[in-house]
């Protein structure tokens, strides 16, 4: 058992390691994902791997010039259709602001009509909201 863990970390390791070196952010958006996928599949290593990954977006972010990198970086981490790239983007820190600039737009695109067509509740006046807004 503790050779399967020190191959496991190992590997984590050897991302880790290129993740640092990379200068391309599609290069550092696919190492982040291949870390994130050993941590969401080993769930006894979740903590351990995750701190790994708070550490490197936090070197990143330091490195490739703050927040609009992080940005950037979340584009291409939100494009992952295997989910472990959306997993970095809701589940560390790094992109909390991130998360919150992408809910604000989502949000402010949407006029009235469309709300009201959604919302539901007990006792709206939906009638009553429109002429309010």
């Amino acid at each position: 058992m503790r050779r399967v863990t020190d191959m496991l970390l190992g590997k984590v390791k050897d991302y880790e390691a290129l993740v640092e070196s990379h200068t391309k952010i599609e290069d550092v958006a696919k190492d982040l994902i291949r870390i994130k996928d050993i941590s969401d599949s080993f769930t006894q290593f979740k903590s351990e791997i995750d701190k790994i990954i708070d550490t490197l977006l936090y070197s990143y972010r330091v490195k490739f010039g703050g927040a609009s990198a992080i940005a950037k970086l979340g584009v291409l981490l939100n494009k992952d259709i295997a989910s472990a790239g959306q997993a970095i983007i809701s589940e560390h820190k790094c992109f909390q602001g991130y998360s919150l600039s992408i809910f604000n737009t989502k949000t402010q695109n949407q006029g009235i009509d469309y709300v009201l067509k959604y919302i539901e509740g007990d006792n709206l006046n939906k009638k009553q909201l429109k002429e309010i807004s």
